[in-house]
């Protein structure tokens, strides 16, 4: 694990920054970038690697702040990944925020790139029941105004914005009601 860390550093530090996201879907796939295209050409050479360095080098890449959606040639590195069957690489892509929602230029998601009843299917269905299950609406507590409340006394004007579910905005009337009071007393 530790030399495929380090050989993934070397490997991003012998490219050019402008060749990660090519490097990104090649790690995908258990590739690396063996020849890098000369200006202005796209003639990139790949050859296989480890499943371990292609986890590390994503890994990195994702450290370093890269879009792990953004597609090459239509395709996101999780439906690369999940063509090539790569199951550890298809899971740490999940667990680094990679979204199993987003569709290519057909309409696909990775789960239809996944060959069926497969564990890398099963690890992309998790991951898209996690998602709707966080999406459901759960019922929003009720807000309830400090107006509604005609008399407020002195002492009770904290107690009451701390235990009722307010914004700010009513916090601060609660305060302004609170002066006014203290201005209105003999």
């Amino acid at each position: 694990m530790r030399r495929d860390r380090h050989w993934a550093k070397e490997y991003l530090n012998s490219l050019g920054r402008e060749h990660y996201n090519v490097v990104l879907c090649a790690a995908a796939q258990s590739m690396r970038i063996t020849r890098i295209p000369s200006v202005k050409r796209r003639d990139y050479s790949f050859a296989e690697i480890s499943n371990s360095r292609s986890v590390e080098t994503i890994k990195l890449l994702s450290r370093m702040g890269l879009n792990l959606d953004y597609g090459c040639e239509g395709k996101t590195p999780l439906m690369l990944a999940a063509m090539a069957s790569h199951y550890s690489i298809v899971q740490i892509l999940l667990q680094l925020g990679a979204n199993p929602l987003v569709r290519d230029e057909k309409g696909k998601t990775a789960l239809d790139y996944a060959q069926p009843d497969s564990e890398v299917a099963a690890a992309i269905q998790q991951a898209l029941d996690n998602i709707r299950s966080a999406s459901v609406e759960r019922p929003k507590p009720q807000k309830r105004k400090i107006e509604e409340y005609e008399l407020i006394e002195e002492s009770s004007v904290d107690s009451l914005a701390d235990s009722l579910t307010v914004d700010k905005s009513y916090q601060k009337q609660a305060e302004q009601a609170e002066l006014e009071q203290r201005a209105a007393l003999p």
